[in-house]
């Protein structure tokens, strides 16, 4: 079975698309260099079905950034459409090896060139680097002033970012026109910043090769960097610089704990949205209602930061997946189903955010906009074993449902989302608990019913929840736990291990 890089959802999409997945290995080395206007070998892919097999004349595209984009071309334009770089498209042999067109060495930059490489229709699931090197020595640019800063959202950084551009000799360059950007494309930033009022600014060099900007950052916390960027036209080269910096709250964190279990307050009660998160990698669940009011669900997957901040805008799609009964489950039943809607979540703070979206053809055509916060179910008592908080499931045997354990001082609050009688989501909650020594938990599970959660406004005096059972967690340790459960007539024991994505 061809290896890969799942998402966050393992569970959910990991194991059900390996059953058919073709896998794309490089051959070539990586990363190449050439000089200014060599030719690069082409570059080999072998794909191969889940069985390892060779696949023969199977469609393979892969990207080419080409100048003012990349530094690299293809000798020939076959195959290939031109837009923002290339997009070009080549086939497999018998031995399921597919080559590019030869690449040639356009331009020199200090950045590599990404050749990225997928099925035709498919996601890229193989890259390789090329670097370009000047036929003659260039200038350089270096750092001179102003790395490793921080400063507070909204605020400006206390000094200028300051480098320096020197000729191949050594003497400074006077008259340069070196570009500052905070927002890199390519580049996981973590901050927007602005310059004058500008998303990047272009200053020139002084006598002595010196050139500096003013920044001040807009939104985004965490690490980040400032490219500074000059080309030596004579030697035909985009040189490039990083300068590190770091973007905080005004209580000088560089991260946002968002991890809990959001809702609209006692208003809209009965619904729900868990977070799990692993430093800025986020894991959402909804659990909601169908148009007859029964609990439903959808994971929000295929996510990251839009814009290039990070915890503000959360970008992803709901999916509504299709199992087989929790008292019976099947993992080969199994389907994440269609993609939904593209999905929002903008975090004001830890304690404010939006949930926005607008239902496509598959869902109900109706827009949702929510103000959320995280629920309250803290307790004076700590807990017994504190650190169990994320998202847990039944390993690859139990592929496709989940229990969120969200945890608070004094309070766990956990959701169990799996699928009822007809295959279709349906949850379960566990809002309170009693521990009954240091390592297990336990309570009652209760099933909820409410109004239909797509209609505007949501009706919360419609909410009723029943005891349908009873749950237990064994805990090992914080990543390993047995849960026992009872539920409607049916019961069951399984092992859980907390998810690392």
């Amino acid at each position: 079975m061809a290896i890969r890089l799942c998402n966050i959802v393992a569970f959910l999409a990991c194991f059900a698309a390996s059953q058919a997945f073709a896998g794309i290995t490089l051959l070539s080395p990586t990363p190449q260099r050439a000089k200014l206007g060599e030719t690069f070998a082409p570059l080999q892919v072998r794909v191969t079905d889940d069985a390892g097999n060779p696949m023969v004349d199977a469609a393979v595209r892969y990207s080419v950034p080409t100048p003012p984009f990349g530094g690299v071309d293809t000798t020939s334009n076959a195959g290939c459409i031109i837009d923002a770089g290339k997009l070009c498209t080549t086939r497999t042999d018998a031995q399921g090896i597919a080559s590019t067109h030869p690449l040639t060495a356009a331009q020199a930059r200090t950045q590599p060139n990404t050749i990225r490489f997928g099925l035709e229709g498919g996601n890229y699931q193989a890259t390789a680097e090329l670097f370009v090197d000047p036929a003659i020595p260039p200038m350089t640019i270096t750092v001179a002033s102003g790395a490793n800063q921080s400063t507070a959202v909204g605020t400006a950084f206390p000094q200028p970012f300051v480098v320096r551009v020197l000729s191949a000799s050594g003497s400074p360059v006077a008259g340069a026109r070196v570009t500052f950007t905070g927002t890199v494309s390519g580049v996981v930033n973590s901050a927007t910043l602005d310059f004058n009022g500008e998303l990047n600014t272009t200053v020139t060099t002084d006598a002595n090769g010196l050139a500096s900007a003013f920044a001040r950052v807009v939104r985004g916390i965490g690490p980040g960097i400032v490219r500074a960027q000059v080309t030596d036209t004579n030697a035909n080269i985009v040189l490039t610089v990083d300068i590190p910096y770091t973007s905080t709250t005004f209580d000088g964190r560089s991260d946002l704990d968002l991890e809990n279990m959001w809702w609209s307050g006692f208003a809209e009660n009965g619904w729900g949205l868990s977070i799990a998160q692993r430093s800025d990698r986020l894991f959402p669940v909804l659990y909601v209602y169908d148009d007859n009011g029964n609990p439903t669900w959808r994971v929000i997957e295929e996510g990251g930061w839009g814009g290039g901040a990070r915890y503000e805008f959360y970008i992803a799609a709901q999916f509504k997946p299709k199992g087989s009964p929790y008292y019976a489950y099947d993992t080969s039943r199994f389907v994440i189903g269609d993609r939904g809607p593209a999905t929002t979540i903008q975090f004001h703070s830890p304690i404010a955010a939006n949930l926005s979206f607008l239902m496509d053809q598959n869902f109900p055509p109706r827009p949702t906009n929510k103000n959320i916060t995280p629920m309250d179910f803290g307790a004076d008592v700590p807990n017994r074993m504190p650190g169990i908080g994320g998202m847990w499931w039944g390993g690859p045997s139990q592929a496709g449902w989940g229990i969120s354990l969200m945890e608070q001082p004094g309070g766990v609050f956990a959701v169990w989302f799996t699928y009822d009688a007809n295959g279709d989501p349906t949850w379960f909650v566990m809002p309170t608990g009693t521990w009954e020594n240091d390592t297990t938990y336990s309570g009652t599970l209760f099933k909820t019913h409410s109004s239909p959660w797509f209609a505007v406004p949501y009706d919360s005096s419609k909410f009723q929840i029943t005891s349908v059972g009873t749950f237990r967690y064994r805990f090992a340790n914080v990543n390993n736990a047995t849960f026992e459960w009872t539920a409607e007539g049916h019961s069951g024991s399984m092992p859980l291990v907390r998810i690392e994505f």
